[in-house]
């Protein structure tokens, strides 16, 4: 059995007094438990360090995201969010058991966009959701020209949504990059994983998710995905999509010389030079330390 400190914290879910009950052969608690899934059911839920909302936040979950839940205590759901692994506490209030919830089959696909109670855009929204938030469609409906896909949310409201703002989760964007632009401008937030904010590592696993493919949440673990790339002193043969890491940062190629990156310097989403930021940031945080090329 493992030493219960060689596991990362952040993937597996154990504590010294529980532990998910997957792990039972891999650390040492006093108990063992197997999860319950839960849906997230509101437009964002924190997931917390500990279970206090002044404590850190370490990352986001996002509407119709599933959160395994090991225990609930005094308004607080200590878990792991399914598409990520993720480890952390969530409010009790923003999670429904999946079993009573709407099977989303439905994305958010644009930077953010509003829910209506119906197809007219001039009635005040219910609620708005960033990028990534999953959704059920019934239906369609147009209104002075205007098409709107009538949805429901996984904890059963109804609404509805421009059309061209969403798409089935089994048809995915083409370009992950092209998502990424879509948060131009967005504020920095640690621990932010939607358009209202969010940091460096969740604008990559954000975007990618969206076009259908795979991330791991924080920068250091995107820094064993893909295939580790060869620098050259002046950065030729860097291609769109690929990955460049600094200690704790990470940027997305978006062409031979530019990056897109979620960055503290601007405090927001924004594109530069590689050869600025590789300038800026070495002054203050350290060289760049590798590149990776994802699938």
């Amino acid at each position: 059995m493992n030493s219960i400190s060689s596991l990362d914290r952040r993937l597996h879910a154990y504590r010294d007094d529980l532990a998910d009950e997957r792990l039972r052969d891999r650390v040492s608690a006093a108990q063992y438990v197997a999860g319950k899934n839960c849906v997230i059911v509101t437009a964002t839920a924190p997931i917390h360090r500990s279970p206090d909302r002044g404590s850190t936040m370490e990352t986001e979950a996002l509407m119709g995201e599933v959160f395994n839940v090991f225990e609930t205590s005094a308004g607080w759901c200590w878990g792991q969010l399914a598409s990520d692994d993720y480890v952390g506490y969530m409010p009790a209030e923003a999670l429904l058991p999946q079993d009573q919830a709407v099977v989303c089959d439905t994305q958010i696909t644009v930077q953010r966009t509003f829910v209506y109670p119906k197809a007219e855009l001039r009635d005040p929204p219910l609620l708005d959701l960033s990028m990534g938030a999953h959704l059920s469609v019934t239906g369609t409906a147009e209104t002075r020209g205007t098409a709107y896909k009538l949805v429901q949310m996984p904890d059963g409201r109804r609404g509805a949504v421009i059309a061209r703002h969403a798409d089935r989760l089994d048809n995915p964007a083409g370009d992950w990059v092209a998502q990424a632009e879509l948060f131009l401008h967005v504020p920095y937030l640690w621990g932010g994983r939607s358009s209202l904010g969010l940091d460096c590592s969740a604008l990559v696993q954000i975007s990618r998710q969206s076009a259908g493919k795979t991330a791991p949440r924080d920068s250091d673990m995107q820094g064993r995905m893909g295939r580790k790339l060869d620098l050259t002193p002046d950065f030729a043969g860097l291609q769109r999509g690929d990955l460049i890491f600094w200690p704790g940062h990470v940027a997305i190629m978006l062409d031979e010389s530019r990056i897109i990156h979620c960055n503290g310097h601007h405090m927001a989403t924004e594109i530069e030079p590689l050869a600025q930021a590789e300038a800026r940031i070495a002054a203050h945080y350290g060289k760049i330390s590798h590149a990776m090329r994802p699938d």
